[in-house]
């Protein structure tokens, strides 16, 4: 998985190295705190962050309920 760009002030690219299926992509703050929640089917899956306050925020992905990835980026 290549999240891109990081940090970002628009939006960030979750680009896989081949086509996963559906996935949920659940974006937290650094508290814990659920912000958004995304579906995707191909092999690259775009979230707008625009109107996300500057700031660390943590990512989950999961497919069938099962986590597969998770990681961080940085909004400018």
């Amino acid at each position: 998985l290549n999240v891109f760009p990081n940090p970002t002030s628009e939006q960030v690219q979750f680009i896989f190295a081949k086509e996963q299926g559906t996935i949920e992509i659940k974006i937290y703050s650094v508290l814990g705190n659920e912000i958004k929640t995304i579906q995707g089917t191909e092999k690259s899956t775009t979230l707008s962050v625009q109107n996300f306050p500057q700031g660390l925020y943590l990512y989950k992905i999961f497919q069938n309920q099962t986590l597969i990835n998770e990681g961080k980026f940085v909004k400018e």
